[in-house]
């Protein structure tokens, strides 16, 4: 999340009286903004839930110190360095490392010199099954967020057979705030500064930095030992504070001289996934990195960069397949009081079509900006996490293990008809997607023994495209719990 802003509603009734559009719909206005509140009240507000999360927030602080005591050196100066209350995430996912799969803590130096904390998620191996190589993700947090807020897709895709890397830019979580030497300082004031103004594309490419060194240590391997990119001013391979702070560090046993799990890793098939300024690092990195082959970007996929100092911005040049989900309010959601203009969050989605590249759009209905960070205490419906699960984990089993089935789930039409959705919504409305803007698809899958391109323009009213949720290959209810457990 770019930042984690206080919840600032009006009150619903005198907003939605001042309606001006004709055809605007002021009950269903009123039932779709209520769906903020879902996750809350039907999910985390439960004993056993609270509970969980006190006893988490406990831990985070008991392993934060106990972090510090081993390295007096570290200095993770941010709300989220323990870990506590919204910064904790799922507390339910705490115990999945040894039960559903394989997780290790890794810390590494980026190129400023900050120590960054991060894990690394895997399939639990068979018993009788050769150690093969899977595609890898690397997940990039929106600002302040801290890493635990998404392992809830970590795991999920973990558990579908990928390496996943999580971690904590500089500046969040439990990395450091501050680098080494004459970078001490360097972007420090860009990842601490406020949203808006010139700040935005001098925080994505500081963004986009913190991405290239997390491939970077992902990809090393004992031969190939990690050591993070030179910043400007040093060019002499010895003389970066960060590649000397890395070598001081992994020699003494404080940082991982290289990926602990590469051994796991298909080097030709690695994805990214972000959030908020994650998401627009994904983007820009997407369009740049040639390591990268499929990308997802949670609100919301890039078109072109962020206005800078003075306000231009230059057009991104679509590479890989992207899919984008946003939602119908942001940080601050604020009830509508006449109809957006339904076309308004598919500017990068039209470009990719228009450089021929796949490209998905999913906008979920009633979310806010925190659908995709789970971040106990702030507004958010109930299945648009699980929505969003699905649909990542589709993309990249599509896109990077080629997977025969994956394009069934891609084109489903379950979240027209989700079971649960029905249930909680105070309309009965089982379908999920936005009915103010327009979510769309068109993607390449194999149709009638042949490759073919498959397009659907608006996915909430479906299409003949689309697959019946019968035939998309998942029995039952979809979640990213069950996902968890292998269901």
């Amino acid at each position: 999340m770019r930042r984690l802003l206080p919840i600032a509603v009006c009150v619903l009734g005198a907003c939605v009286s001042a309606a001006s559009a004709q055809a605007f719909d002021a009950a269903a206005e009123i039932a779709n903004f209520a769906k903020i509140g879902e996750r809350f009240a039907l999910s985390e507000s439960s004993p056993g839930f609270q509970a969980q999360l006190a006893l988490q927030s406990l831990d985070g602080t008991v392993s934060l110190a106990q972090a510090l005591a081993a390295n007096p050196g570290r200095l993770p100066a941010n709300p989220c360095a323990a870990n506590l209350d919204l910064c904790a995430g799922d507390p339910r996912l705490y115990d999945w490392g040894g039960r559903y799969g394989v997780v290790r803590p890794i810390d590494y130096v980026n190129r400023n010199g900050a120590v960054i904390s991060g894990h690394l998620w895997a399939p639990l191996p068979s018993k009788h099954q050769r150690i093969h190589r899977m595609p890898a993700i690397v997940f990039v947090n929106g600002d302040l967020a801290s890493e635990p807020l998404y392992w809830y897709a970590a795991q999920a895709i973990a558990r579908s057979g990928f390496v996943v890397m999580t971690f904590d830019p500089q500046g969040h979580g439990a990395s450091d705030t501050y680098g080494a030497g004459d970078d001490h300082d360097r972007h420090v004031a860009i990842q601490q500064g406020a949203e808006g103004g010139s700040v935005e594309a001098a925080a994505d490419e500081d963004a986009v930095e913190q991405t290239h060194d997390a491939l970077k240590f992902l990809l090393s391997s004992r031969r190939h030992s990690y050591l993070p990119r030179r910043t400007p001013g040093h060019s002499k391979p010895a003389d970066s504070p960060g590649r000397i702070k890395q070598r001081q560090l992994a020699v003494a046993g404080k940082a991982d001289a290289f990926d602990p799990l590469r051994r796991l890793v298909d080097r030709h098939e690695i994805g990214l996934i972000g959030h908020s300024r994650g998401a627009d690092a994904v983007s820009i990195a997407g369009a740049r990195d040639h390591r990268v082959k499929a990308i997802v970007a949670f609100d919301n996929l890039l078109s072109e960069t962020s206005p800078d100092a003075n306000g231009h911005t230059k057009p991104l040049h679509p590479r890989v397949p992207a899919l984008g989900m946003s939602a119908d309010y942001y940080q601050a959601p604020q009830p509508y009081t006449a109809d957006p203009p339904p076309l308004a969050k598919d500017a990068a989605f039209a470009a990719y079509r228009r450089a021929g590249v796949d490209a998905m759009e999913v906008i979920v209905r009633g979310g806010t900006h925190y659908e995709w960070s789970y971040a106990p205490g702030l507004p958010a419906t109930l299945r648009g996490i699980d929505m969003a699960t699905w649909y990542a984990q589709a993309w990249f089993d599509h896109y990077l293990r080629h997977s025969r089935s994956a394009a069934k789930r891609l084109l489903s039409d379950r979240w027209r008809h989700d079971r649960p959705e029905r249930a909680i919504d105070s309309r009965g409305d089982p379908n999920l997607f936005s009915f103010y803007y327009r979510s769309k698809v068109a993607v390449h899958a194999r149709r009638g023994g042949r490759r073919r391109l498959v397009r659907c323009g608006d996915l909430r009213k479906g299409c003949p495209s689309l697959v019946p949720k019968a035939h998309d290959g998942y029995p039952g209810v979809y979640s990213y719990l069950s996902a968890l457990e292998g269901g």
